[in-house]
């Protein structure tokens, strides 16, 4: 019944013949009543030459279905068509999943440093592991159908005997350490068929957050080592106990996102594919570690530890910039060097606190000098924009000395980390968006960190007007960042909202300060006191131009800074004058009828300028002064121009002097009035007289030093005669159009008070209290020329004949990156003819004359760089190595020796079994002789040990194998240290259980 003349290649194909989609024809369809069908299966043809033999096997797929009539068992016999199709095509081969990678423990005091490593006969060495998923048929899946290794967990397990099936059990393996590719793919989950349902089950192979108490970390890129320090088995304190032996078990798993279907359930979908598995988890090389902490002070011949897990090096920047979204801190040689000279060519970064990660993972491994421990960090490869911008790099390098250890291939766009294991550290690369750039996947938009430091900590001096997003106190709201759009009035809205509409930037230096004013008559009239917690620095970008702001009112013109250019800064005020800053003083009195000379806001003051005391310094000029510090770019090695403000018609809050003097008064306190929507002329909010500080980003390093003077380009520290010299024309046809031409320069700003009821001064005699405001921000790694000015040579400077000259790139096309301006003039990037041959941008070549030809743009730099001024970084290991051998410190550790448990009562930790009776003598040299006697004197056990081990256990029995009595012994541990014989001395006392008879 039901049937056509139509030929088809199914019998009861159901909705799985592709030539009559949509025909869904089988026997319950047709109405077939059920009846006992029988097939003839075949193969062939075959044709068998004399003497061949070919075995020939057939297979049939079979399933009955626990519930749900004979329909469901078809659709059963249907999805185990399918795996048995993909076996058959696979040849039969089971999938391995990536091999475990191997486990190295070193063992220390309460703690396990355990790394991972895989050895090159791995399937997964190098994270390589591909292996083809024979269940991808679809032809859209079939270009990405294979799994792929995604990440590594590490369990520690109740005792040895637990195996690879056991991992999901909790009360027998627990996880200890996580780590994946950073590659978006978080938590994986699996379908199961449920033979008794009759239906897919979803199983969480991959939780998509961290577990608690796990080390590692999801989706931030594979880390290769971890520390230990808990025992997730014990019952009470979890530290690590030394002597004891821990378990430990690792597996990969890799992940396939072709086994994702949008509807799991739906076999008979047409766009099904695979099984519903993208997780796999490794089947081979899976282990079991066993580790014991200890004390390693007895190890050979006295062991002094010069670093610890997770230590820092102090690293050197060659070349380049960029720092990977670390938090860098100058070493304070590199910082007495910028202040003197201006720039230090190769900065140097305290211990962990450098542009890239560079962390101990084994003590006892680092090199010291003998051994070579001078390493290089190169990146290389670079990956450009179609306008030649950096955006990362494909490949990097390291070096021992002159000896590549490795060059990777793995871009550092997913952040990697390499193990170094017979050096004992690892190096960790991660690219990352400039602040603002991508705010949606960028981590917290670029920010990193806002902090206020001072030499003494219970002298908190300096403080800031906090930014409160209110529209009463609408001065307040200084900090323009994230998403505010007032309905009433736009002079209330936040700026460029896309860029960071979470107002990230609004929190950097958070204080927090008592505000007191009177409310208008409207409102009560009454005086009012509150506490406001806000940022008191940003990005210029974000700093309010509307009254009372410390930003220029928004100039068409020309660019507006942006904060892309921001970069990791210190701004320190100390009272020290010889690292005082000769800066511009601008106006910062809304109201030009109001500010001294009828100045403009934001022009220079009109007074004149003052030496270090604040007194006219003779000059004649108008306008400079003295900020009380310095500011330093961290990654360039720069120091900066400085700018301060003040308010000259706010004489009674300090604003009229030309000294960087804030006081700690906020807003009036009489008769506040109300905001209607207009901007106040005078003083109703005093900010400490306006002494907002700007921070001045610097160009100097992409060109020679006459090449910014008469442009848009500014340099670097040089104490301020840009600056000066572009606001003290006042000949200029638009004198707002200089203003805006230095102020697109402006990084940071900040609005600094004096904490109320601080007696520090930075203006007088005697040592003061310095204070440290620390702004870090992501940096991407990019080119950098970091050469003095002097070094960067146009057409009509004289080359010195046989000295070597590199043709310079357009280094600002690299600043551009970061600041996205539109300049009138660049400088560099164009080749260069000398003696008749052309030289290309980035070539080099030994001057046989004095001169070369070229663009007006052409530059050349009488330098060699190592990576064509692509990150260069350089460190070594000195100050991290461990000592051996020390004798003083091996004399220490007899004190160490000891025997546990002490008193013994029928029962150790140590004991495996009923039958077993054990305690053990620790912390124990390498070679040591070990007797052991009763009270009385008589010899009963004696232990030779000559090994790296720092303990040997005693079975509780003398030498002939018998048992001792309970009682109390004394033990003697004799070894020889500098040829000399050592001793120490132990009593024990011990009550044994009664030997059990019933177990065998």
């Amino acid at each position: 019944p039901g049937a056509t003349t139509d030929l088809c290649n199914f019998m009861f194909p159901g909705v799985s013949d592709p030539m009559f989609p949509g025909q869904e024809w089988t026997e319950v369809t047709a109405g077939n009543l059920p009846a006992d069908r029988r097939f003839l299966q075949s193969a062939g043809p075959f044709t068998l030459e004399p003497g061949a033999v070919n075995t020939i096997t057939t297979g049939v797929v079979w399933a009955r279905a626990k519930a749900g009539g004979n329909e469901a068992s078809v659709q059963l016999v249907k999805i185990y068509d399918r795996e048995a199709q993909a076996l058959f095509d696979n040849n039969f081969n089971i999938l391995n999943g990536p091999d475990a990678p191997d486990l190295t423990i070193r063992e220390m005091d309460q703690e396990l440093i355990i790394s991972i490593t895989n050895e090159e006969s791995s399937n997964n060495y190098n994270e390589s592991y591909s292996e083809k998923d024979p269940y991808i048929t679809l032809a859209a899946n079939v270009d990405n159908q294979n799994y792929e290794f995604q990440g590594y967990l590490v369990y520690q397990l109740k005792n040895a005997t637990v195996s690879v099936t056991d991992l999901d059990d909790p009360d027998k393996a627990r996880l200890v350490f996580r780590s994946d590719m950073k590659d978006d793919v978080t938590g994986i989950i699996n379908q199961y068929l449920d033979p008794i349902m009759n239906v897919y089950v979803p199983v969480q192979e991959i939780p998509s957050v961290m577990e608690s108490g796990a080390a590692g970390a999801v989706d931030q890129g594979v880390e290769y080592s971890f520390k230990v320090t808990e025992d997730k088995f014990a019952l009470g304190n979890p530290t690590l106990v030394n002597h004891k032996t821990y378990h430990y078990m690792s597996i990969a798993y890799g992940f396939n996102p072709a086994e994702i279907n949008a509807n799991p359930y739906d076999v008979n979908n047409p766009l099904y594919d695979g099984r519903n598995q993208p997780h796999i988890a490794g089947r081979r090389n899976i282990q079991t570690y066993s580790a014991i902490p200890h004390q390693v002070d007895p190890e050979n011949g006295g062991t002094v530890l010069g670093s610890h897990y997770g230590d820092g090096v102090r690293i050197t920047r060659i070349e380049g910039v960029g720092n990977g979204g670390n938090t860098m801190e100058l070493d304070s040689a590199t910082v007495v060097e910028v202040i003197a000279d201006g720039q230090s060519l190769f900065p140097s970064y305290e211990n962990g606190m450098g542009p890239i990660t560079i962390s101990v993972v084994d003590p006892l491994k680092i090199k010291d000098e003998e051994e070579g421990n001078v390493y290089t960090v190169i990146l290389e490869d670079p990956v450009t924009t179609n306008q030649g911008v950096v955006t990362s790099y494909a490949k990097w390098r390291v070096l021992n000395g002159t000896n590549t250890l490795i060059t990777s291939t793995k871009s550092i766009d997913v952040g990697v980390e390499q193990l170094f294991p017979e050096h004992g550290f690892s190096i960790k690369l991660n690219q990352v968006g400039l602040p603002v750039s991508d705010p949606a996947s960028n981590e917290n938009n670029g920010f990193i960190s806002g902090t206020i430091e001072f030499d003494d900590p219970y002298d908190k001096w300096l403080t800031g007007v906090p930014d409160l997003d209110n529209d009463f106190f609408y001065g307040l709201n200084w900090i323009r960042s994230g998403t505010l759009d007032d309905e009433d009035d736009d002079n209330l809205d936040d700026y460029f909202p896309d860029e960071d509409p979470e107002g990230i930037y609004e929190g950097a230096v958070i204080q927090e300060v008592t505000i007191k004013t009177t409310l208008p008559d409207f409102m009560g009239g009454s005086s009012i006191s509150f506490e406001a917690s806000g940022g008191t620095w940003a990005p210029y970008r974000f700093s309010s131009h509307f009254n009372s702001g410390p930003a220029q009112p928004y100039y068409t013109s020309f660019p507006y800074s942006t904060a892309k250019t921001l970069t990791s800064v210190d701004i320190v005020f100390t009272s020290d004058q010889t690292q005082w800053t000769r800066c511009a003083i601008v106006e910062a009195s809304d109201d030009k009828s109001l500010a001294e000379g009828g100045q403009t806001k934001m022009g220079l003051r009109s007074h004149p300028s003052v030496d270090k005391n604040g007194d006219d310094d003779g000059s004649g000029t108008f306008g400079m002064g003295w900020f009380p510090g310095y500011a330093i770019d961290l990654e360039s090695g720069e120091r900066l121009n400085l700018i301060f403000s003040e308010d000259s018609w706010l004489s009674g809050e300090n604003g009229r002097d030309m000294i960087w003097n804030p006081t700690s008064n906020i807003i009036t306190s009489n008769e506040f009035p109300s905001y209607q929507g207009g901007q106040f002329s005078g003083g109703s909010y005093l900010l400490g007289g306006k002494h907002f500080v700007y921070v001045i980003g610097g160009d100097a390093s992409a060109m020679a030093e006459d090449d910014y003077l008469t442009e848009d380009l500014c340099p670097s520290y040089d104490e301020g005669a840009w600056i000066y010299n572009i606001l003290s024309d006042t000949t200029s046809s638009s004198y707002t159009a200089g203003i805006a031409k230095v102020f697109q320069h402006c990084t940071w700003v900040g609005a600094p008070l004096l904490s109320a009821g601080s007696g520090s001064q930075l203006f007088g005699k005697g040592e003061k209290n310095t204070a440290r405001v620390k702004l870090r921000v992501h940096s991407t790694y990019n080119p950098y020329v970091n050469v003095d000015q002097s070094q960067i040579l146009n057409s009509s400077d004289e080359l010195v004949v046989g000295n070597t000259y590199y043709v310079a790139d357009n280094n600002l096309q690299i600043h551009n990156a970061k600041c996205q301006l539109t300049y009138p003039k660049i400088y560099g990037g164009k080749k260069v003819t000398h003696a008749g041959t052309n030289y290309e941008v980035g070539e080099s070549f030994v001057a046989t004359t004095t001169s070369f030809t070229g663009n007006s743009k052409s530059r050349v730099i009488a330098d060699m760089p190592i990576n064509n001024f692509n990150p260069v970084y350089e460190f070594n290991t000195t100050d991290l190595v461990s000592e051996i051998k020390n004798n003083e410190q091996a004399k220490s550790a007899l004190d160490l020796i000891n025997v546990v448990p002490n008193p013994y009562y029928g029962y150790s930790e140590y004991e495996t079994s009923q039958l077993d009776n054990r305690v053990k003598i620790t912390n124990l040299p390498n070679s040591a002789t070990i007797r052991i006697f009763t009270v009385s004197g008589t010899l009963l056990k004696t232990i030779k040990k000559s090994d790296d081990l720092t303990s040997v256990d005693w079975d509780l029995k003398n030498d002939h194998g018998i048992p001792v009595a309970s009682g109390l012994y004394v033990i003697h541990v004799r070894t020889t240290i500098d040829g000399k014989k050592q001793n120490k001395i132990l009593k024990w006392f011990g009550v044994l259980r009664p030997i059990d008879l019933d177990t065998f």
